[in-house]
Order: structure tokens, then sequence, then C-alpha cells
């Protein structure tokens, strides 16, 4: 009897900690709409990497409001402009925590950024929490708001 109780009792322990490791993981995108999204999102990261200016110009809209953790705001043309002077270098940029929730053609993405990079000379490493909006324009997938506030270390 105490070796069924035990066998019982280990079943529960393991089906908890299953079930806790399964709650923390991020989902995977549930639909073709999310992995678009996140497949430009991506690509918007790595052109940042890059510097690959030809690739912003693309999935940034024309009218995009880019909100830095600084506070800063910045256009289209101020972010390229940026990248084509060399004030600023992406050295990496991870996220996790991410979300994305669609409604027709806009979609809202959230998540956690770590970055590696250089501004301006200055080297710095950031967290930071962002969100993102996406709208379809013309069978594309361009940026219009990004909003990041950084977290306390």
């Amino acid at each position: 009897m105490k070796q069924i109780s035990l066998a019982v009792a280990l079943l529960v322990v393991c089906a908890v900690a299953v079930m806790a490791q399964e709650h923390g993981k991020k989902a995977g995108p549930t639909s073709k709409t999310e992995e678009e999204v996140l497949k430009v999102d991506t690509e918007r990261a790595d052109a940042y990497i890059h510097g690959d200016t030809a690739s912003l110009d693309r999935i940034l809209a024309d009218d995009v409001t880019y909100v830095h953790p600084t506070g800063k705001v910045e256009t289209k043309a101020e972010i390229l402009a940026g990248f084509k002077a060399g004030d600023r270098q992406y050295i990496s940029i991870d996220r996790d925590d991410v979300t994305v929730k669609t409604y027709g053609d806009t979609a809202v993405i959230a998540g956690r950024n770590t970055i590696k990079a250089k501004y301006q000379g200055q080297d710095f490493t950031v967290q930071n929490r962002f969100l993102r909006v996406y709208i379809k324009q013309q069978g594309q997938w361009k940026l219009v708001a990004h909003q990041g506030a950084n977290l306390a270390k």
C-alpha cells in the first residue's frame, strides 16, 4: 500500500512539474498570419543588426512612429539616416516572451528584447519591453508603431 501511495504521489509531482514547464513556455504562432508577422519582425531585427537600410525601407511604414526607451521619437527618414550615417550599430537583438495578436490586417507584437549595440560611439546593453504594431498594406506587413520601455537593472 505504501508503494502504491508513493507511486501516485510521484506521478502527481511529475505531472505538476510538466504542467509548470508547459505554462512557462512561449507558445508558438497559432496562425499563418502570426507566422508572417513574426517573420517580418525578425527581418526587421536582422536589418538593424546588418544596417540593411533597403530592408528597413521596405518594412517600416512611411509614417512609422518609433519611440525609443529613452523617449526619443524618430521617423522613418531619421531611422534610415541614422543607419546610413553610422551613428548606430546593433550587435545583437534577442527577443523572448513574445506574443502576437492579430485583428484583421493589424497585428500587435509584445515581448522583451535584450540588445547589445553602439549608439554614437557608446557601447550599451539593455533589456526592454516592446510593443509593435504592424498593418498589412498592399499585401505587405509594415511597422507603423514601436514603443520600448527599459527594464530596471
